[in-house]
């Protein structure tokens, strides 16, 4: 039998709707690949990308599917960091490291040089703070434990030695590996991933073959259809109806059909769909090494440096597979555990009542949070957050909680039981309903005769809480282990157990290394909180260096960002962490396969450049920048706000002036669904110009706050984003908690305006906005940006406002505007833009009339297009309100030829003519 309907709580917790993991086209294919091609040559002069760059860029372009004058390179098979200042000259002090021909017993000149890293630094401190170069020889560092740099390394500089191929790695190598064959058969079988209500047949036509699409007749239930495509050699996924399809419907009931071989799979969510991929698996190939000892607490395998798979159900390379493939749909979810209240703060003073309404669902007004409940409960550091009150003014249904277990169909697994499970090592996967970001729980209690997993910790990855789940899937399950590449390694007996995708044993060439340590080097100085007086680490450089085999942190402790005021839960912690610094540089680095975060900017920090690294296969986020606010040094409360949050900004305890510049960033998010190349909480001032930002599950980029502003975002290119989730865009930002900052000496909530200025965002996966400005976001001026492939061009909700668009360029497949109601003197502007809207009866803007009297968004001299030439903006024609002195200079017209809108784009960017 397949696995029964999920019960769906979609009122409550979100959209759900199609979450499709291929692009949307909005405008025709040749618009399509002319974009594609400007953001190839765009990113061409934004960064000297190297030729496997390059490679990267025209794949994931997917320009093979273009009539294009551009070559892919042929690209080397090994990346390395990109040459950089590593050539540069050595500093007066340099002790050089081999790991390979050192000893730590010598003196670490050139021809004698030590062992370990950590040795290194004991030296170097002997001559600290003179500038102080610790040079790294070719070979790999397997880091016994984390590298802590201090204030007392100062003014040091560690980076590879002219550019040789130097490897920092938080694995350990596995030794004597002795395999035996445990599992090895000649047969291959099948299995199929059920996905609830979902159709994956839509462009199916009805009762007959049509192209991509098989129709195999009426079936009594979706088992018969499922065991049909089985048995067809070219079926890869099939969708069943049921005899309850609903109205003009109805002559759909019980057909079964087929998706075809070299055909597409586009998710929609429908109900009375049942719809199933199928995985044929290879003949098992089983091998076990007895008595092995692996790092404690292991989460990941490398096998020759690559990640291999903890076994699982429904089988799935996480690394490259886009949802559905690897999940599944279906089970009943547990009522979430109760928690006691937490004790809700609000702090009245300072306040945004000027601004914009108190009354928004958004919190925007008041600073809000839950100290104790369920944040203490479920561990976030510190035990408070905006979610965890009682009633935020998002919504009580929003609260900090989530399923508790999961009743699974009598057809998941296989219908297998798991003789040998363990309790606290699976681990279950899911999608918080609406796709906003996934859940990690580990799973305690297993009872196969109820069918049911439940767990007593996790689930604290993501802010808004949801009383159900969406699409899961397991983990870490020796039963489940049946696909190559997979691996299960038991803790009682140090069994290791590797399925080998080649014939007969693993060989002995192969190298295997587990995964020990979340964090590999740590650069902490004192801050700026009060009482703080430890001095800053300054002046240190990491360059030129391979960063990777770093463990998974999606169970580590979390806390809630800007305390709950955006939707984010974050682990402080990532492969190299700073905190408490002044001039820190990371500068042409490769992070690749690094399981948790890349970077985390942490509290203090001045003016640290995170520049012209490469973040590849990264588990989480590439960068965190996440700062330290703290409440009211002379408020006393019955329950105080814990430290680290709060509304008050003015120690300065956080970071500014980040410099994050030049990074090529992508394939990430393979651990956590709600990640972005970069995102910032607690942090202004911030300056992130010419970064390539592609392919990842959600936004690029993320603010979680506008705290002080003054942010700067430049010549950036990001495309290929939100691919598994929904309701988001290209970038985002939420402005939920008011922060009271220091300014040229005198405090103030108002934060700075942030610019977005000559970037070239693709929003064409699941398109929202590109500049989703979310939940109170305010103070932002966006101009001279091209914005190809969106749902909508300027967007401000729940109290948002001073949001400026002008001289930008949308092509939508809707409006080019929707705004929220604002005060007098906190109007949002859009002028002077081209907006595309690829329809008819297309509604340009939307807008109401104001707060407490008439206050309008200042509009004039846009350029709309549409397929019929007409459109309306709030209701009424165009001229309707350029009769009442609105929008003056605004025109209308057809959609211009692709060379015209190619050529406006092209200007905006500072492009030449195309030739």
């Amino acid at each position: 039998m397949l696995s029964s309907t999920i019960v769906l709580a979609a009122a409550l917790c979100g959209v759900v709707s199609a979450v499709s993991p291929f692009p949307e086209q909005i405008g025709t294919k040749e618009i399509t690949c002319s974009f594609y091609e400007l953001t190839l040559e765009y990113s061409k002069i934004v960064q000297n990308l190297t030729d496997a760059q390059v490679s990267d860029l025209y794949d994931a372009l997917q320009l093979h599917d273009c009539n294009t004058t551009y070559k892919k390179p042929t690209a080397r098979t090994q990346r390395s960091p990109r040459e950089g200042n590593s050539k540069r000259t050595l500093e007066a002090t340099s002790i050089f490291v081999d790991s390979l021909k050192g000893s730590d017993s010598a003196t670490g000149d050139i021809g004698h040089p030590l062992k370990t890293i950590a040795a290194a630094q004991l030296l170097a401190r002997k001559t600290l703070p003179a500038p102080t170069s610790v040079l790294l020889r070719a070979g790999t560092y397997y880091l016994a434990n984390t590298l802590a740099l201090t204030d007392a390394d100062s003014g040091l500089t560690i980076q590879s030695y002219n550019n040789e191929a130097v490897e920092i790695s938080g694995a350990q190598p596995i030794v004597d590996v002795k395999w035996e064959a445990y599992d090895v058969t000649n047969s291959s079988t099948i299995s199929m991933s059920v996905l609830q209500d979902t159709n994956l047949v839509q462009d199916c036509q009805q009762g007959k073959n049509s192209t991509g699409c098989r129709y195999f007749g009426t079936t009594p239930d979706a088992q018969t259809c499922s065991d049909g495509c089985k048995a067809d050699t070219d079926c890869i996924a099939f969708t069943w109806h049921d005899g309850n399809q609903p109205g003009s419907s109805k002559s759909w009931d019980l057909m079964c059909y087929f998706k075809l071989t070299g055909s597409s799979l586009s998710p929609y969510t429908i109900t009375h769909h049942v719809s199933g991929i199928k995985t044929v698996d290879a003949p098992k190939n089983i091998y076990v090494a007895r008595g092995v000892d692996v790092p404690q607490g292991m989460t990941g395998l490398r096998v020759n440096g690559k990640r291999a798979i903890r076994a699982r159900w429904p089988n799935g390379d996480p690394e490259y597979q886009l949802f559905p493939a690897g999940w599944a749909s279906g089970g009943t979810w547990a009522a979430p555990r109760t928690y006691p209240a937490a004790e809700t703060v609000t702090v009245l003073s300072p306040n945004r009542s000027l601004e914009g309404p108190c009354t928004s669902t958004s919190g925007y007004c008041y600073y809000v949070t839950g100290v104790g409940g369920a944040c203490a409960a479920l561990g976030y550091s510190p035990p408070s957050g905006y979610w965890c009150a009682k009633d935020p003014p998002r919504g009580s249904s929003y609260t900090e909680n989530f399923p508790s277990g999961l009743a699974y169909g009598s057809g998941d697994f296989g219908g297998r039981t798991w003789p040998s499970w363990k309790a606290n090592e699976t681990v279950v996967n899911a999608f918080r309903q609406g796709h906003w970001f996934s859940y990690v729980f580990l799973v305690d209690q297993y009872d196969p005769a109820s069918q049911s997993l439940s767990w007593h910790y996790g689930g604290f990855q993501g802010g808004e809480g949801c009383s159900t789940a969406a699409e899961w899937n397991v983990e870490n399950v020796r039963d489940e282990l049946d696909y190559p590449n997979e691996w299960y390694y038991d803790t009682a007996t140090k069994d290791l157990y590797f399925f080998y995708n080649g014939t007969g044993a693993p060989p002995s060439t192969l190298e295997f290394a587990g995964t020990k340590l979340e964090q590999l080097i740590t650069i902490n100085g004192g801050g700026s909180a009060r009482g703080d007086t430890q001095p800053h680490a300054t002046d240190i450089t990491i360059s030129g260096i391979k960063f990777t085999g770093a463990s998974m942190s999606t169970l580590s402790p979390h806390g809630l960002p800007s305390d709950g005021g955006g939707d984010w839960a974050v682990a402080r912690r990532a492969a190299i962490h700073v905190s408490g610094v002044e001039g820190v540089t990371i500068a042409d680095n490769l992070f690749e396969r690094i399981d948790g975060n890349g970077v985390m900017i942490s509290g203090y920090s001045r003016n640290t450049s995170i520049r012209n690294n490469e973040f590849h296969l990264v588990g989480e986020n590439c960068i965190v920048s996440w700062g330290y606010t703290a409440d009211f040094a002379d408020t006393k409360r019955a329950v105080p706000i814990p430290l680290t949050q709060g509304p008050d900004a003015t120690d300065g305890n956080h970071p500014q002036y980040n410099q994050i510049i030049g990074n090529f960033m992508h394939e990430i998010g393979h651990f956590q669904k709600q990640v972005s190349c970069y995102f910032q909480a607690q942090t202004q001032l911030s300056t992130l110009t010419g970064n390539i930002c592609f392919n990842g599950p959600r936004a690029g980029f993320n603010f979680n706050d506008g705290m002080g502003g003054g942010n700067v975002l430049e010549k950036n290119i990001i495309f290929n984003m939100v691919r598994e989730t929904q309701d988001h865009g290209t970038f985002n930002s939420w402005d939920r908690q008011p922060f009271l900052v220091k300014r040229d000496g005198q405090q103030t909530y108002v934060p700075l305006y942030n610019e977005i200025t000559k970037n070239l965002w693709i929003n064409n996966y699941n398109p929202q906005e590109a500049v989703d400005n979310d939940d109170g976001s305010c103070y932002y001026h966006t101009h001279h940006n091209v914005f190809p492939f969106s749902s909508n061009g300027l967007k401000n909700d729940f109290g948002g406002h001073n949001n400026i668009h002008h001289n930008n360029l949308y092509y939508n497949r809707g409006g080019c505007m929707s705004v929220c109601a604002q005060k007098v003197g906190y109007e949002d502007g859009f002028y002077n833009n081209t907006c595309i809207s690829n329809s008819t009866n297309s509604q340009y803007a939307s807008f109401s009339q104001g707060i407490n009297g008439p206050a309008l968004p200042v509009m004039h001299d846009n350029r709309v297009y549409t397929l019929d030439g007409t459109t309306k903006e709030a209701g009424k024609t165009i001229a309707e309100w350029q009769a009442q002195g609105h929008d003056l200079g605004t025109t209308v017209g057809t959609i211009p030829s692709d060379d015209v809108i190619l050529g406006i784009a092209r200007g905006i960017l500072d492009l030449p003519p195309a030739p």
